[in-house]
C-alpha cells in the first residue's frame, strides 16, 4: 500500500483494538474483530463469531484435486491470515484443522496482542504473526518464508487495502495451484458504484469509506474479473447479509448519535467510526452493500 494509507489503517486499529475488544460482544471471548453471522443452525453469539471460520474451513479443504492427486492432509498444509487482528482467526483455523498459520497485521498493538494469545494457547510452534503490509512483496516473503501457500483468507481486511491488482498479483504468486484465497467483506451492489443516489445515500457511502477507512471498494464482478486476470478461477459468493443483526439497541443508540454528529460534521477517530457503522447499516438495510465472501481457486 502507499505509505499514506498503510500509516492510517495501522493508526486506525492501533487506536481501536483494545476498545474493540472490550466492547464488541463477540470479540471479547473469541479473539476475531469481525461480524457476527448469525447463519443456518447457529444459536449463539460464540457460533456467530465461528461462522465465517468454518465457511473459511469448508473453502479451504474442499480445493480440487492437483494435475490428478490429492491434496495433502490438512495439518500438512500452510495458510495465510492476511489482516489476521489479534490472532483469533488464526487459532480457531488451526484448532479445526490443525495446519500452521501465519498471519500479517498492520498494526503493532494488534502484533503484540496476538503474539500473547497465541503463546497463551500453546501454539508458538504452529503459529506466526509477521507486523506489515499483506500487499507488500517483502512482508509476503517474510511471511511465507519463499514457500508456496495451500490458501489464505482475508475477513474484513481486503477493502483497507489499495491497488487490488497488484495484491491479487502477489498472492497469485505465493498460492499453490488449486490453492484457495477467500476474501469476506463488504462488497457494493453496482447502484452504488455507478448508479444514481439519492443525498442521504450519497452521504452514506462517503461516511462510510471515510470512517471505516476503506481503500478498495469493488462489486464482486469487478474483483472476480481481477482475479481472473491475476490467474484465480472464481469458486462464487456467499451473501452473509441476511444473516448479520441490524437493529441491535447499541445499532439505535448510535444511530441517534450519529445524526447530530453529521450535522456538526464532527470528524476524529471515534466520530468517524461511529458515521461510518451507522452509514453501513443504513446502506446495507437498502441492500446497497452486501456482506459476504468471494472463494476463488488458483489455477
Amino acid at each position: 500500500m502507499p505509505a499514506p494509507i498503510m500509516d492510517d489503517v495501522a493508526a486506525y486499529y492501533n487506536r481501536n483494538t483494545t476498545p474493540f475488544l472490550r466492547f464488541g460482544r463477540g470479540s471479547r471471548g473469541s479473539g476475531a474483530i469481525h461480524r457476527a453471522v448469525w447463519g443456518p443452525g447457529v444459536t449463539t453469539q460464540r457460533g456467530a463469531m465461528d461462522y465465517v471460520h468454518h465457511r473459511i474451513i469448508a473453502a479451504l479443504q474442499t480445493a480440487p484435486e492437483v494435475d490428478g492427486r490429492p491434496q495433502a492432509t490438512p495439518s500438512s498444509r500452510r495458510y495465510a491470515d492476511l489482516g489476521c487482528g489479534v490472532g483469533g482467526s488464526m487459532i480457531r483455523v488451526h484448532q479445526e484443522t490443525g495446519a500452521p498459520v501465519v498471519g500479517v497485521t498492520l498494526s503493532e498493538v494488534q502484533h503484540r496482542e496476538a503474539e500473547r494469545r497465541i503463546d497463551a494457547a500453546g501454539f508458538g510452534g504452529e503459529l506466526s504473526v509477521v507486523c506489515g503490509d499483506f500487499s507488500d512483496s517483502a512482508t509476503l516473503d517474510t511471511a511465507t518464508a519463499g514457500a508456496l501457500l495451500d490458501g489464505a483468507w482475508m475477513v474484513e481486511s481486503y477493502n483497507h487495502g489499495a491497488a487490488a491488482d497488484r495484491l491479487l498479483s502477489e498472492l497469485a504468486a505465493r498460492i499453490r495451484s488449486g490453492g484457495t484465497l477467500a476474501i469476506c467483506d463488504d462488497f457494493p451492489d453496482p447502484r452504488l458504484v455507478h448508479g444514481e443516489l439519492t443525498p442521504r445515500e450519497r452521504r452514506w457511502r462517503s461516511e462510510f469509506l471515510r470512517g471505516w477507512h476503506v481503500h478498495t471498494f469493488l462489486t464482486t464482478d469487478a474483483l472476480a474479473s481481477l482475479a481472473d486476470d491475476a490467474g484465480f478461477d472464481c469458486v462464487g459468493f456467499e451473501d452473509y447479509s441476511d444473516y448479520v443483526a441490524v437493529d441491535r439497541p447499541r445499532d439505535l443508540l448510535v444511530r441517534v448519535v450519529a445524526g447530530p454528529a453529521a450535522a456538526f460534521d464532527l470528524r476524529s477517530g471515534q466520530w468517524d467510526n461511529i458515521r461510518g457503522g451507522n452509514a453501513l447499516q443504513q446502506l446495507g438495510k437498502r441492500r446497497l452493500i452486501r456482506y459476504g465472501m468471494c472463494v476463488f481457486r488458483r489455477r
